[in-house]
């Protein structure tokens, strides 16, 4: 609404079918492809990440990697704002 272009990153796309807006670019991959994930960042000014586990309150290896995937590509791509959403 207050006009800020958003790139989505997302592993299964059909999980955002219902939403659509002129200013949202909607990239699926793979995250632990550093290459694919730097890439989506490209020319972002922060990062959100929504990533989770499946099962609240057990570690899962996927996530711990790819957190660290997209802080590798953050300090690539030169972006230094990072929020995070967790379940806790």
């Amino acid at each position: 609404a207050q006009g800020h272009r958003v790139t989505a990153f997302v592993r299964n796309q059909a999980r955002l079918r219902h939403i659509h807006h002129q200013n949202l670019t909607v990239v699926e991959g793979d995250l632990n492809n550093a290459a694919q994930v730097s890439s989506a960042m490209r020319g972002n000014h922060a990062v959100i990440s929504a990533l989770g586990v499946s099962k609240t309150l057990q570690q899962d290896p996927e996530v711990v990697r790819g957190i660290s995937v997209i802080v590798n590509a953050m300090e690539k791509e030169k972006i230094d704002r990072l929020v995070y959403l967790s379940v806790f």
